[in-house]
């Protein structure tokens, strides 16, 4: 901080205009810095680049509005434009914060009796894990994240106290609410596939691109080399190639035991 004093322009002008400021260089823990002496302590003069990290030391403790943070920066440093720049700074801490509150709260807080909800709002932006900070607020606060009672706690508890108070069962019906729901498993159903399919020696692969007015919907058909349960091998241009086992259909062909019917010329009168 001695370093910057000497190369900040706001204090070297401080230091040719001082106003009702009593400039002294005062030695704190081994550090020769200018402070302001007018007051029962002395407060040392903040330079630039040292705003930010009062800044963040004193408002990070609580988080208060601008005026507490400017009355406790005040009581210690001097800061040249503090009201101004403080405000600007917390205000802009607490939009950020602000936002995702706003956004957490048109979600959740619905319908009748919705400030009943703002519990759980609060607790799922205290879970939410931080990018930047690399953690979550709770993380932060107690040392260890936190656990949503509806993961660990049974609904149908025998030794569950009653309690006395309206909100505190309103706000353990909701808590109740947020029970995991059981997972859906999609694809268990089975499709359909021809009973002839796995011992049919040729086969019909479905045409799946774009097909004009007049184009058939499968070609073939091709001689299966390999058949497995999820995809078949088959000749086709003379090349093997893999298909999967939905675009088949089996190949009927006439069957030699039985020759197909002829036609017989209708009986000519002599």
């Amino acid at each position: 901080m001695t370093e910057e004093q000497l190369r900040d322009p706001k204090v070297a002008e401080l230091r040719k205009q001082p106003g009702a400021l009593k400039l002294k260089e005062v030695n704190l823990d081994g550090c020769i810095l200018l402070c302001d002496v007018s007051t029962s302590r002395p407060r040392p003069i903040v330079p630039l680049l040292w705003t930010k990290t009062i800044f963040e030391a004193i408002h990070n403790l609580s988080h208060p509005g601008h005026k507490p943070t400017t009355r406790a920066i005040s009581a210690r440093y001097v800061w040249p434009g503090l009201k101004r720049e403080v405000k600007n700074m917390s205000n802009g801490m607490v939009e950020r914060f602000h936002r995702s509150l706003k956004a957490a709260l048109k979600a959740r807080l619905l319908g009748p009796g919705s400030m009943d909800e703002l519990p759980i709002v609060l607790l799922g932006i205290r879970s939410t894990w931080k990018e930047d900070l690399d953690a979550a607020p709770a993380l932060l606060r107690y040392g260890t994240n936190l656990r949503i009672p509806g993961d660990f706690f049974p609904s149908n508890s025998a030794e569950r106290i009653s309690p006395g108070s309206t909100f505190v069962r309103d706000l353990q019906e909701n808590f109740r609410k947020l029970s995991p729901l059981s997972p859906v498993h999609h694809g268990t159903t089975k499709k359909y596939l021809p009973r002839d399919l796995m011992s049919a020696e040729q086969v019909y692969v479905r045409h799946d691109a774009h097909r004009g007015p007049l184009v058939r919907p499968y070609d073939g058909p091709f001689k299966v080399l390999y058949r497995s349960d999820k995809h078949f091998d088959i000749l086709r241009n003379n090349k093997s190639t893999r298909v999967s086992i939905d675009r088949l259909k089996p190949a009927y062909s006439a069957d030699p035991k039985f020759p197909p019917p002829a036609v017989h010329p209708h009986d000519q009168a002599p």
